[in-house]
């Protein structure tokens, strides 16, 4: 979302016309980023607040569970950014983010299913996570699952780091 409103902004002239006025680039970025942290840690605090209100969480904390969606958040909108620069028009840009978001949930699936099992190994879902912010998001969201429904406290204390390396 970020990245299409950028760019719908660069095609409307709106920041130029901004700059006019007398907003700094910084303020400029910071609002941007402000905006969308503010609306996507609202929807996040929602569904989080009616997961515990309905009490379908037992095992992990409301913390524990917002840390995940505060990384994502962040990193989405980070990426958002970068990719602004070099996608030339907002439609683009909403068939991008969707690809994207697609081929993440599918290399997680992939990463959870087939290469954790058969290699041992979390190397691969590490590096593919580095550069696919959902694939994380999904990978955690799955071993937090995994604890909830095996009665194992989620402690991020305790040196348990849901990564969906196990």
């Amino acid at each position: 979302q970020t990245v299409v409103i950028l760019l719908d902004e660069r095609q409307k002239e709106l920041k130029k016309r901004l700059e006019v006025s007398g907003v700094s680039e910084v303020a400029y970025i910071l609002s941007h980023f402000l905006t969308q942290f503010t609306v996507g840690m609202l929807g996040s605090l929602f569904l989080l607040g009616a997961l515990f209100i309905f009490n379908t969480v037992h095992y992990v904390s409301f913390v524990d569970f917002l840390v995940p969606f505060f990384c994502f958040l962040v990193s989405l909108i980070c990426l958002g950014f970068l990719l602004s620069s070099f996608i030339p028009n907002a439609r683009t840009a909403a068939g991008f983010n969707f690809l994207y978001f697609a081929a993440s949930l599918g290399f997680a699936f992939l990463c959870k299913v087939v290469v954790i099992p058969s290699t041992k190994s979390a190397a691969i879902p590490v590096i593919l996570s580095i550069f696919f912010p959902p694939m994380t998001f999904s990978l955690m969201m799955f071993d937090i699952g995994i604890a909830e429904n095996s009665g194992i406290p989620v402690q991020w204390s305790a040196g348990y780091f849901p990564l969906g390396l196990g």
